[in-house]
């Protein structure tokens, strides 16, 4: 009895369909496939749109690469823009701001406003993940500006950021101090 029990809910636990997997993205419905060849999905940078793409051409040549008013999309943070089509099989929504940095956004794609589909698959839920901003700084050169007086220095180097990162950030970002003076 005990043996039939302990088995009854291995399989009840092993039959349970994933909803993440272990970075925590969503694991889309495979029946989805049928209509959705691909879609925004894992790390991206913050200045990324979302597209969906579809197995058949759904858009007419006179919408390509126009904003539409089309509410197909929702988002959680939520987010604000513009869809379009890019081409007859793939939508595009385009944010009115930069993504926020190591954020997860989960989608709601309303595909009932786009094509006929089984109300089971109505709405196609997926994520995605800003990248985290990081950077390294490499000093190439450093040398006095006058060899009597080693008060002041010349150092040249390069930054590298994880994402793309604003003049205006990267100043607020690095400051050199020599002495206790900057």
């Amino acid at each position: 009895v005990t043996l039939t029990i302990l088995l009854i809910v291995s399989i009840t636990i092993s039959c349970k369909r994933k909803s993440s997997d272990k970075e925590g993205f969503i694991i889309v419905n495979p029946a989805f496939k049928t209509y959705v060849d691909g879609f925004t999905t894992g790390h991206i940078t913050s200045n990324s749109s979302i597209k969906v793409r579809f197995q058949f051409e759904i858009a007419d040549s006179n919408l390509i690469n126009k904003f539409i008013d089309n509410d197909v999309f929702s988002f959680n943070p939520r987010l604000s823009g513009k869809n379009r089509w890019i081409d007859a099989k793939t939508l595009e929504f385009v944010p009115d701001e930069k993504l926020k940095n190591d954020v997860m956004y989960t989608a709601d794609l309303n595909l009932k406003k786009i094509i006929q589909v089984p109300d089971s698959l109505a709405k196609m839920r997926f994520s995605f993940k800003t990248v985290t901003q990081d950077f390294d700084v490499i000093i190439e050169n450093s040398r006095a500006y006058n060899v009597d007086d080693l008060s002041l220095e010349f150092i040249s180097g390069v930054l590298l950021t994880a994402d793309i990162a604003e003049n205006e950030e990267i100043t607020n970002t690095l400051t050199a101090t020599q002495n206790g003076k900057n």
